[in-house]
């Protein structure tokens, strides 16, 4: 439920190789009510030299498009569709075509196995539907969680939001998945639980902290790790709460690893928090111009960031993060102006 769209391509795949199709493509309506990563898309599988009968798919997603929910199964002598329905009503159809010479015309154990798939397809995407309600519900309690954490201290109001935004970011830009960036959104949105457990005198001092005050923040990282690690569902962001704070060069905390032993994720969660670490007024002092942030962020490239991480940090357009910074402003009781 994760990658929705590589589970249609898989299945698709292997209706296609088994009944010996040229195409098989699952087309989602625009207007259908599934996880909006899926519709108003076809997903489509076959080899382009194949598709002798390309635009017989075509010709059927505009049928579709125009039936809206009149359109039920359909036979023909190289083609096949069946519905896709959950309780709203018509969600899709999966749609099998330019049935090859080799493997003859469609038969009745064609239309038999579509007719299972299909209804196989049709309860997935009703579980997309209900599974996405399930997880923005869930953000949603970590958004306000994070809130919480974050309202400790009225200099880091926003502090989380921004960095989940920013560890997502650069996830993509480094190639990840959709929906394994999502979930370094996730991480950046809790890294700093564990400060729940620091005292407010020390998160909120003005001056330099002594030594014992120091140590006691850097027990934030293992505070938030002991605080998610029996969190179901949770077990893949325990890293980069843990490790957030390590550096290349082994100067970090808590663990003190070095390079490549620091999970990727920590990696780019730790860029993402210095970022706007220096981007955003703390109590002790004032944010730093941009052009200063971005020429620090090169510097620490190869010692405190890994030096992938911080190019697809330097190549964001940082609009939406500058908006995030003003929006959070506005809700603290002090305003910080916009970079």
């Amino acid at each position: 439920l994760d990658h929705p769209d590589r589970f249609l391509r898989d299945a698709c795949e292997r209706v296609r190789r088994t009944l010996g199709f040229g195409y098989v493509a699952v087309h989602i309506p625009e207007e259908a009510d599934v996880g909006p990563e899926l519709a108003g898309r076809t997903h489509c599988e076959g080899e382009e030299s194949e598709w002798t009968e390309r635009e017989q798919l075509n010709r059927i997603v505009e049928l579709i498009a125009r039936a809206g929910d009149n359109l039920d199964a359909f036979n023909g002598p190289q083609a096949v569709v069946r519905p896709l329905r959950n309780d709203a009503g018509l969600v899709g159809m999966i749609i099998a075509g330019d049935k090859t010479r080799e493997a003859g015309n469609v038969s009745s154990y064609d239309t038999k196995l579509i007719d299972a798939v299909s209804g196989l397809l049709s309860t997935f995407l009703t579980n997309t539907r209900l599974y996405g309600e399930q997880r923005e519900m869930a953000l949603g309690v970590l958004e306000s969680l994070s809130a919480a954490i974050d309202a400790k201290d009225p200099y880091t109001r926003g502090h989380g939001q921004r960095v989940a935004y920013l560890s997502e970011q650069i996830a993509l830009g480094l190639g990840f998945e959709p929906g394994d960036a999502e979930r370094l959104r996730v991480a950046g949105l809790l890294h700093d639980v564990g400060k729940i457990g620091v005292s407010e005198a020390v998160l909120l001092k003005a001056g330099k902290l002594t030594d014992d005050e120091y140590e006691q923040t850097k027990k934030h990282p293992e505070i938030g790790y002991r605080i998610l690690k029996d969190l179901k569902g949770l077990e893949d962001i325990l890293p980069a709460v843990l490790h957030h704070h390590e550096r290349l060069d082994g100067r970090g905390y808590p663990a003190g690893l070095h390079a490549d032993d620091i999970p990727l994720s920590a990696r780019i969660v730790a860029a993402a928090d210095t970022f706007d670490a220096m981007s955003s007024t703390r109590s002790y002092r004032a944010k730093m111009p941009r052009e200063t942030v971005l020429d620090e962020i090169r510097k620490s490239a190869g010692t405190q960031l890994d030096p992938a991480v911080a190019d697809a940090l330097l190549s964001l357009d940082l609009s939406e993060f500058d908006r995030l910074i003003e929006a959070h402003a506005k809700l603290s009781s002090f305003h910080v102006p916009a970079a």
